[in-house]
């Protein structure tokens, strides 16, 4: 019984320290022109090389103001376009 108890908060522990991962993403091209994508900036780069910032787990991934059936007609719209 100890065991599993012992299991089961080292999983509750471990699953709580991977939810908030997030990582950075630049991307430029070096002297030789081939594209670097890194999660770390180029030497003497700026944040215009930031292809994706680092998530807050606390900002919503839906469109605020907008209703979950008008996101769905305008997803429809857009996939008709193509």
């Amino acid at each position: 019984m100890q065991k599993q108890s012992l299991f089961a908060i080292a999983l509750i522990i471990g699953i709580a320290a991977a939810l908030p991962v997030s990582a950075q993403v630049y991307k430029w091209k070096d002297e030789q022109g081939r594209t670097i994508i890194s999660d770390k900036p180029r030497p003497g780069g700026s944040e215009e090389d930031l292809v994706a910032p680092a998530r807050d787990s606390s900002v919503q991934a839906t469109t605020p103001g907008k209703s979950l059936a008008e996101q769905e007609l305008e997803f429809r719209q857009r996939q008709q376009q193509r």
